[in-house]
């Protein structure tokens, strides 16, 4: 197996189910850059909106918001909505302690 067919079995995105937004979104599992990023928040509430960042994305897996919108995505949609899109994508994305690296 050489990098790329490597990189390609790589973090795929999966449909979800919104209900506040009655809406489908694409969503991956938080790379290991987005669980940084989110570990470095220090309140809840951001944690929720680099969730959100780090993991909604198109059906290719690409990333459709960077931190560069954190403004916008925080006065567009309410708190109600940001966390249940993290407290999905943070589904996907846990692992439970039988699976964590030790």
């Amino acid at each position: 197996m050489n990098k790329l067919e490597l990189l390609a079995l790589g973090n795929k995105p999966k449909l979800v189910v919104i209900k506040s937004l009655s809406k489908e979104l694409w969503l991956k599992e938080l790379s290991y850059k987005g669980v940084i990023e989110v570990a470095q928040c220090t309140n809840a509430i951001d944690r929720a909106l680099y969730t959100l960042i780090y993991s909604v994305c198109n059906e290719d897996g690409k990333l459709i918001f960077d931190s560069e919108d954190k403004e916008v995505i925080a006065e567009t949609f309410t708190f109600a909505q940001i966390q249940e899109i993290a407290y999905e994508a943070s589904n996907l994305t846990s692992v439970d302690n039988n699976s964590a690296v030790k």
